[in-house]
């Protein structure tokens, strides 16, 4: 089967998808968009689904450890979909959009020099908190 990962979440999950097409090489982010949309599944039930098959956590933001955030450059977790959500020892935990990306794991080793370990989240969730927690906030006039 060359489809995409995301197929394969799909099918193993059991959702009734309706025209649900996503080539082998569809960005991550326009593959969870194809998925909420042709299958009526929140993002939220999308990343419970990707997390189980995968075996990995689903990304908690509001338990990340601010610490974590030196680890990774701002430029860096938008470039890959990313989010530092807490560093223990040699390993660093990250929110990703996509748990099958090499290139990603190694980003993250480069930039931290730990290792990663994935947890899943969605765009949406994703965005915002690098967008909550990277930009400053300017408040007044």
């Amino acid at each position: 089967m060359s489809g995409h990962w995301l197929d394969l979440v799909v099918e193993r999950a059991g959702l009734a998808c309706d025209g649900l097409e996503i080539g082998p090489s569809t960005p991550a982010l326009d593959a969870w968009k194809a998925v909420t949309s042709a299958c009526s599944v929140s993002e939220e039930e999308l990343v419970r689904h990707v997390a189980t098959y995968f075996k990995l956590g689903v990304a908690n933001f509001d338990a990340a450890q601010p610490t974590s955030l030196r680890l990774i450059p701002e430029k860096v977790a938008r470039k890959y979909w990313i989010f530092p959500l807490r560093d223990e020892y040699k390993h660093l935990y990250v929110a990703t959009i996509n748990p099958t990306d090499f290139e990603v794991e190694q980003a993250v080793g480069f930039a931290s020099g730990r290792q990663a370990i994935f947890e899943v989240a969605g765009p949406l969730a994703l965005l915002e908190a690098i967008d909550l927690t990277y930009t400053p906030r300017v408040i007044g006039g």
